[in-house]
């Protein structure tokens, strides 16, 4: 009976599945594409912190910037770490490098979270300037002969470059280094206008710089006035969402116990602050499929402004 008894518990031990280790069952990575100090930095920071709370494991930032996020997603597209792995960037990072370079990832690559801000991207000006609006402004281009703006990357030359063409105007582009390098550029009148990610928002707060058009298909959350890009009569839009994605080898169970932490961390108010009152953008909340359908929609607007630039 016994020995019944032994060769039955044997049997069981080796049919029966053995129980799944919870997830995760060991320290996390957060990958950020971009250098400390700015506001994907000061995001990440704080994700890092309530992801260790939702999670019960430590999540460590490691920064690995690059061709605008891209190198990070490079970096995640390539790794078998499944969902131990995160990158936090702007969905830029993950759509626009594999149209513009040899990447070696698609959009495919991936399996995207949650974005859980908005992007406020811009065209603005000083207050010095004569024009008070878009309009305005091309008037001014139009009776001048030529605008000069300052941009911070390619995708922004490519969307200004359009913008000049459909208006008939003749521009000038004077490449900056980013935020700080550009906002002086508009302050003392060197160029008529400027792209701009954020960090025109708090001197927008303070009356030093005037905000001339929103480039998101939705409004600003600080400008409401502002016209959009399709307010104004365009077809294009450069909505940009903050992004967290993992490869796209992750498994279901892993992707629906992070999706289930970032829902809380979103409400969480420690990151409703800094998100809102502090960087200046709005906190959201998208998953699932109306996510997918928006990375897809972002990179068929980017390949219309790609094909567009070519010569």
């Amino acid at each position: 009976m016994i020995k019944l008894l032994y060769y039955a518990c044997l049997f069981l031990f080796l049919v029966l599945p053995a129980k799944a280790e919870a997830f995760p069952e060991k320290p996390l990575i957060l990958l950020v594409g971009f250098n400390p100090g700015g506001s994907m930095d000061q995001q990440a920071q704080i994700l890092a912190g309530l992801l260790e709370e939702q999670l019960g494991q430590a999540v460590e930032i490691i920064y690995f910037p690059g061709s605008g996020g891209g190198a990070a997603a490079a970096m995640l597209a390539a790794s078998h770490e499944q969902g131990n792995i995160l990158q936090f960037s702007p969905s830029l990072s993950f759509t626009f490098p594999p149209l513009v370079s040899s990447a070696s990832y698609d959009l495919h690559s991936f399996r995207y979270l949650a974005a859980i801000s908005r992007d406020q991207l811009a065209l603005v000006t000083g207050k010095q300037a004569a024009y008070q609006d878009w309009q305005g402004l091309l008037n001014a281009g139009r009776e001048g002969g030529e605008l000069v703006y300052a941009s911070q990357t390619q995708l922004d030359r490519f969307l200004v470059t359009h913008l000049a063409e459909l208006e008939g105007l003749r521009l000038r582009s004077v490449p900056t280094t980013g935020g700080s390098s550009t906002l002086p550029l508009v302050l003392s009148g060197e160029t008529d206008f400027a792209f701009s990610g954020g960090s025109y928002i708090a001197p927008a707060l303070e009356g030093r710089v005037r905000v001339l058009l929103a480039l998101g298909s939705e409004p600003l959350m600080n400008f409401p006035e502002v016209p959009t890009l399709k307010d104004a009569g365009y077809e294009v839009d450069l909505e940009v969402l903050r992004v967290l994605a993992v490869s796209a080898n992750t498994p279901d169970s892993q992707v629906q116990v992070l999706v289930a932490a970032l829902k809380a961390i979103v409400e969480d108010q420690s990151f409703v602050r800094l998100t809102e009152e502090q960087i200046g953008i709005p906190v959201i909340f998208k998953q699932d499929q109306a996510l997918e359908t928006f990375m897809h929609e972002q990179a068929r607007t980017l390949q219309f402004l790609v094909d567009q630039s070519a010569p």
